[in-house]
Formats: structure tokens, sequence, C-alpha cells
């Protein structure tokens, strides 16, 4: 494992730190709730990777639960496109405003989560690393290395199923080429990664892809002002990040929030999605603003 895949692999918080936090934050939201100040007026977008049984992918989720919170967001909020995060809500507010997407491109998005985001008569945006779908040997191994899996357990998307999920409805995005950190590299390979994936992308959908997202995302750590401006100064109208809160309306279109989900069950969906755990994005607002300083 290279220093960088060392890096980037103990971002990850590890699994009881993760329930120990979802406890505390599942408490606080229910002191929220009884207080009457969790609003239903609040844009959230949310993030997966792969769907599949637990255990084959660091970052998977297994069919069951990913339909479980299909069907709760479904009955519970209005499910919107990436692209319109930052738009004005068209109708009277009473229910958030969701946006589904997911993250570096594989096979089983296509083959399991297509599927199911049909049942359900909802869209996601699909954020591609298109060295995935190349099958590009480097971006493979730093994949593999940093999630811990074998190439076989990835199943990377591949083109006909990036043109299927477009022919379905889905939006598609980039994940940069290579899968790299982009603090970690220099403003000209910053730009490289950025206009190379999008070229790749469009080249194959015939159409502009607008918007993308960081590998690993956390402000601070994969995403400065300097990353942000590279992706609005490349074309991308929009560009995510994994910053724990909920969209405002005056975000900066090149940081905009999502929540990263795995395993959560259906009361951490509903604590994520009606605010109980933007208090950590609150924090990660101020450590952001101390970084610029």
């Amino acid at each position: 494992m290279t220093q960088a895949s060392d890096k980037n692999a103990k971002a990850t918080p590890s699994p009881r730190r993760i329930h120990k936090v979802r406890s505390l934050l599942n408490a606080y939201f229910k002191v929220v709730s009884w207080a009457g100040l969790a609003s239903p007026d609040r844009t959230v977008v949310l993030t997966y990777h792969s769907i599949r049984p637990p255990g084959l992918y660091k970052y998977s989720t297994s069919a069951a639960l990913f339909e479980a919170h299909l069907e709760w967001l479904a009955a519970h909020c209005t499910v919107v496109g990436f692209e319109e995060v930052l738009l004005p809500a068209e109708q009277p507010r009473g229910k958030p405003r969701v946006a589904i997407t997911f993250d570096d491109g594989y096979q089983d998005n296509v083959e399991i989560a297509l599927p199911l985001l049909q049942k359900y008569r909802l869209t996601a945006t699909f954020f591609i690393t298109t060295g995935l779908l190349q099958k590009d040997t480097p971006t493979l191994n730093r994949l593999a290395a940093n999630f811990g899996n074998s190439l076989e357990q990835m199943g990377p998307l591949n083109f006909a199923g990036l043109r299927a999920l477009d022919a379905a409805g889905m939006h598609i995005g980039a994940h940069t080429h290579s899968h790299h950190n982009l603090r970690q590299l220099s403003p000209k390979e910053q730009r490289e990664e950025l206009y190379k994936s999008r070229a790749i992308l469009e080249d194959a959908l015939g159409k502009v892809v607008p918007t993308m997202s960081y590998p690993y995302g956390l402000p601070g750590y994969a995403v400065d002002a300097g990353v942000s401006r590279a992706s609005l100064e490349t074309g991308y109208r929009l560009a995510a990040t994994v910053h724990l809160r909920a969209v405002r309306p005056l975000d900066d279109p090149g940081r905009i929030p999502r929540f990263v989900l795995t395993d959560e069950n259906l009361q951490d969906l509903r604590t994520i999605v009606f605010g109980g755990m933007d208090v950590v994005g609150w924090y990660q607002d101020v450590t952001f603003s101390l970084l610029r300083k």
C-alpha cells in the first residue's frame, strides 16, 4: 500500500466509533424532535457506493437495506436530482428534499440499484470514476488498496452499464479519472483529472456532464478552496463533498454537502434527513473556515 493510500484508508473512522457517534446523534435528534426543532424544510444529499451483500465491499449496502431506505424516502421525502439542490423548491415544502447519489461506479449499480430505484420511481446521480470504467490498472489497484478488497470483489461498471443508467433516466456525473485525493495533487494534475473524466463520460454519452463529486470528499482533507475553485473553473456547475449537513441556498456550488450511507438503519436515515446529524457538519464548517485563514 502506498503512503497516500495508507493515509486515505486511515481517514475512515472505526466501526465502533461510528456506532457510538450514531447512537449519540440519534439520542440528540430525539431531544430536538421532542422540542419541536426538527424542520422538514431541508435539502439533503445522500450518497451510496455499492449495493451488494455486506462484507463483499467496504462501502457496500445490502439490497434489502437499500430498498428499505428507498421505500422510506419515497413515502416521507421529495426526491430531486442533484442538479436541483441549490434551486428554490417548486412546490410548498412540508417534506424534506433529498437527492440520491452514488460514487465510484460499480456493476451492481446497474444490476441491483437501478431496478430498485425504478420500482419506487426515483432517480439518482451516479458519479463515475472513469479509470474504473476503462479498467485502468493503477486506478483499480489504488481502490483495491484503499478499500481493502480484491479486484474481483470491486466489480467496476462497464460502458454498457453506464449507458443503461443514462438510458433509464439516471443522471451521470464525474468522480475524477484516477480517484486520487485531489488535494494531494498539483493544480495542473487536479485540472487534468477533472477534464479527463468529464471528457470520457461526455464522449461515451454524447451529452454534457455538469456535475462531479470529490474522491474522499472531506473538507480540509480532500477538498480545499483551491480544489473547489478548480472544479468550477474546469466547467462543472456543482461538485459534491462529504460534509455532514443539509444544503443551504447560499452554499458554494463547488462544495455541496453530502452524507455517506452504508449500513445505517431507518432511524439513522431519519436522523440524517431531519437534521440530527447536522451538528457534525457545523463542526466541519468551523474547522474548514479556520483552515482557510
